[in-house]
């Protein structure tokens, strides 16, 4: 990653930081940040050089939770992803190893933090509307309002 999207990196994490109320979020060595959504959802920020994408990326992942047996809400999970539209334009995906549903987004650098910040809420409003679905938990409200809700930052 170019020192100017690195820089980049850090001005979007310190705005995600400040949208949620924290001093900051911790870098792990191997540059990624980790933290928690909310009680219930884990996420990860990864720096990805262009190297492997063409150019310079962060990789939102957000942990919803165990994929479902079910085939029938496998099938809407891959509904949501259809064009982004109910996956805040991310896409879901079932973790490999730990047979996890992971929402993902990858975002071109360099990017306005405040645009990340509010795409990012997005991608929180979506994995909170799939999880709520997935534990057939009516959460009440369109997509759109789940999008308001605040999200909760924990390191």
């Amino acid at each position: 990653m170019t020192d100017e999207n690195e820089t980049n990196f850090n001005e979007i994490a310190a705005a995600l930081a400040e949208a949620a109320g924290l001093d900051s979020l911790k870098k792990e060595e191997d540059g990624k940040i980790l933290f928690a959504v909310d009680e219930t959802m884990g996420t990860s920020l990864v720096a990805e050089d262009a190297e492997i994408a063409g150019c310079d990326l962060i990789v939102a992942s957000i942990i919803v939770g165990p994929a479902p047996e079910d085939a029938e809400a496998l099938r809407d999970l891959l509904e949501q992803n259809y064009l982004g539209a109910g996956s805040g334009d991310g896409t879901f995906s079932i973790e490999h190893d730990s047979s996890a549903i992971v929402l993902y987004r990858s975002f071109p650098v360099p990017m306005d933090p405040t645009e990340f910040v509010n795409a990012f809420a997005r991608l929180v409003g979506a994995a909170r509307a799939a999880k709520a679905h997935l534990e057939g938990v009516e959460e009440g409200g369109t997509l759109d309002e789940l999008n308001l809700k605040p999200f909760i930052l924990m390191p």
